[in-house]
C-alpha cells in the first residue's frame, strides 16, 4: 500500500479504510484487494457521507481469533 490518503495525498495520520465495509463482507476484513489507506480526515467524511445514507450499522464484527485486534492505523508514514 502507498503511503498516502489515496483520495487528498495527505501523509499524515492515515488509516487503513475497508473498500467493502465489514458489515457487509466480515470475510474480506484482512484482504489486501479490500483496504485502502485513507487520513483519518478522508476516512471520517466517508464514513460520515455513508452513515448519511444509512449504510453502515453502528457495529463491527469481531475479528477472526489469532488476527489483528486493534485498528491498524499508523501514524507520521511509519510501517
Amino acid at each position: 500500500m502507498q503511503p498516502f490518503c489515496s483520495t487528498c495525498g495527505a501523509r499524515e495520520d492515515l488509516t487503513v479504510d475497508h473498500k467493502i465495509p465489514l458489515t457487509e463482507r466480515p470475510d474480506l476484513a484482512y484482504d489486501l484487494d479490500n483496504l485502502d489507506v485513507l487520513c483519518r480526515s478522508c476516512n471520517s467524511a466517508k464514513a460520515d457521507r455513508a452513515s448519511d445514507l444509512g449504510v453502515y450499522p453502528s457495529t463491527s464484527p469481531t475479528p477472526p481469533e489469532g488476527k489483528a485486534q486493534n485498528p491498524l492505523h499508523t501514524r507520521g508514514g511509519d510501517q
